[in-house]
């Protein structure tokens, strides 16, 4: 993504394939967004990248923003030790 961009916690947003904030790009996250990743397919990793130079902000401490997969139904049934739902986050 390039400019600005606005998540807000009001709306789940729900990432299938690569998302890569450019140096420069501002995305606000706001504090209780949810955002779900489509599950991994195979030979195909999904990664989240936000590039150096670029922001990620969040404006609020008293409530997490939540990254998990498709199916996650947040309701606490899903094990702390699921792994490989998808590709990852990095900050570079």
């Amino acid at each position: 993504m390039t400019g600005t961009a606005y998540w807000t916690a009001n709306n789940t947003y729900h990432l299938d394939g690569g998302v890569f904030v450019e140096p420069g790009a501002t995305l606000h996250i706001e504090a209780g967004t949810v955002v779900k990743v489509c599950q991994v397919k195979v030979k195909s990793h999904h990664t989240y990248v936000c590039e150096r130079c670029s922001n990620i902000c969040r404006r609020n401490c008293r409530c997490s923003i939540i990254f998990t997969f498709e199916a996650d139904p947040l309701d606490g049934s899903t094990p702390l030790t699921t792994r490989g739902q998808w590709g990852g986050f990095s900050i570079r």
